[in-house]
């Protein structure tokens, strides 16, 4: 019933079935260590890390591996099938319940189903979409676990910024459990941003040099540690109307947008705007932009 077929190569899956023709894909490339695993499609309306997970997949199939990959490309065939966050069948968020129950609902079962995958790994990626227009950043617990900041900094992109902790997440558990994971968010929710796609893609190809795991010189590259995000919320009704990109560097008080004949929404901290809301409808109390301050260690 929710099938995924990977299109254009002929890697075929280790299949694990769940209930009533439910089944998760895993594409395992190559042997032994360093062992990497990468996941997509948590959340069902997040197309562009979907698309990352298999033009990677299509690309390393045709290399030689110094160690082992498994890609999951569609962890919610479900969600994915109906383009939606949650579970159409259960009501879950499949990113709030790992590790999983085998014996709870269909979302549990496939977070459980995960969870034996993962942790067999040395590392972690999980890809997501951000729901707004937003610079590719890496969410992690940078502040709690060396490993894990350690990890987030030979990823190599740019930004990456501190995770809330939220349990019950992919990344958050197995860092807990010692594995180093990260989140990469990406623009691209309910339509693929071909940008990101290529952007995040060339980052993982060169992670994987620097590993050792495939063969190539690895580009030297340079990234910034961040807070957690701050929330700016619309503080009226009406049309929002960005007056900044995503990715700016802003000072407190810096115009981040307007309310169209009303309202000025100004930054309330120093640091750099991780995401801004496109110009659309907005209600008092949404949420119209993030910035995250900048670390030193």
């Amino acid at each position: 019933m929710y099938h995924h077929m990977l299109i254009g190569t002929n890697i075929e899956p280790e299949v694990s079935r769940i209930e009533n023709g439910l089944s998760l894909h895993f594409y395992k490339l190559g042997e032994g260590k360093p062992r990497i695993f990468i996941t997509s499609g948590i959340h069902g309306d997040e197309q562009t890390g979907v698309y990352v997970a298999e033009d990677l997949l299509q690309r390393l199939g045709k290399m030689e591996l110094f160690g082992s990959i498994t890609i999951l490309p569609v962890a919610n065939p479900p969600a994915f099938r109906c383009k939606t966050r949650i579970s159409p069948l259960d009501g879950l968020d499949l990113n709030r319940v790992f590790p999983g129950n085998s014996e709870g609902t269909v979302t549990e079962r496939l977070a459980a189903e995960i969870w034996e995958q993962a942790r067999q790994a040395d590392y972690i990626i999980d890809l997501h979409c951000c729901e707004y227009d937003c610079v590719p950043y890496v969410l992690a617990l940078h502040r709690e676990f060396s490993y894990v900041r350690t990890f987030s900094y030979k990823l190599g992109i740019p930004h990456i910024i501190e995770s809330t902790g939220l349990r019950g997440q992919l990344f958050v558990e197995a860092s807990h459990e010692g594995i180093p994971a990260v989140i990469i968010e990406m623009r691209g929710s309910r339509y693929i941003d071909l940008q990101s796609a290529v952007q995040v893609r060339e980052v993982l190809l060169n992670f994987l040099t620097t590993l050792g795991l495939v063969q190539g010189r690895a580009l030297e590259s340079k990234s910034e540690f961040y807070g957690r995000i701050t929330e700016i919320k619309s503080p009226a009704n009406g049309v929002f109307i960005p007056k900044l990109l995503c990715g700016a560097e802003v000072n407190e008080e810096t115009l981040l947008g307007e309310i169209r004949g009303g309202s000025k929404i100004h930054s309330p901290i120093s640091g750099l705007l991780v995401y801004i809301e496109k110009p659309a409808y907005v209600f008092k109390g949404d949420k119209v932009a993030g910035v995250a301050a900048k670390l030193k260690y």
